[in-house]
């Protein structure tokens, strides 16, 4: 990921630029793409998994880290700042 940017057409939006794609995603999409990472690692580890850390790049604006706690609330994660 090369590039990552919040943008805002009525609502949030998360646009990821690659080298070789750029592609926008809603907070609904990312945050089921949380949930498949979180169903995986309860698989994986045979345990039920209540906590998670998702870490911000210091360089995110306010509106950027919005988006992002917007997206585990989404995927029913509790998070703190």
């Amino acid at each position: 990921i090369s590039k990552f940017e919040s943008l805002h057409e009525g609502r949030a939006m998360i646009q990821v630029k690659t080298e070789s794609i750029s592609k926008r995603f809603d907070p609904e999409q990312l945050a089921m793409l949380l949930v498949k990472v979180k169903q995986n690692a309860e698989i994986y580890t045979s345990k039920l998994l209540n906590h998670a850390v998702i870490t911000i790049p210091g360089r995110l604006n306010h509106s950027q880290r919005q988006v992002i706690k917007e997206i585990g609330n989404i995927a029913g994660s509790k998070l703190s700042e």
